[in-house]
């Protein structure tokens, strides 16, 4: 939905490109090692940067907006890493919307399926 308009409108405006040797050494892994990853990435991450973070801020600080920004926050720059700043762009567009999938529906589960089902589109059927 959102991530044509960031490949084909705001990467160019920004001068930004994907890290294509990143991508291509990962595509280049054996489909079973793809599928763990992109596995430990929806149900890891899932768990650690939003289903476990979110609610216990709400406790501290009784703001569903700061548990929320610190969320997003924190799971688009542990996506930083190798792949440079036109993935932390796409991570951050990504994260904002499962982070309004969970705040909407407080379902992990559904949101690890929803996680999964984005990264598998780029490393599964790629």
């Amino acid at each position: 939905m959102g991530i044509p308009i960031l490949y084909f409108a705001v990467f160019p405006l920004l001068h930004l490109h994907m890290n294509q040797g990143e991508m291509a050494k990962l595509m280049g892994m054996p489909f079973a090692y793809r599928f763990l990853m992109v596995l430990r990435a929806a149900v890891c991450e899932e768990i650690l940067l939003r289903g476990y973070p979110i609610p216990r801020i709400e406790e501290w600080t009784h703001r569903t907006w700061v548990a929320a920004l610190v969320s997003w926050a924190a799971f688009t720059i542990a996506h930083l890493g190798t792949w440079g700043w036109a993935q932390l762009i796409v991570a951050g567009y990504g994260g904002a919307i499962l982070t309004g999938l969970y705040l909407w529906k407080r379902d992990l589960t559904c949101n690890i399926l929803a996680h999964f089902i984005g990264d598998g589109v780029s490393f599964l059927l790629g």
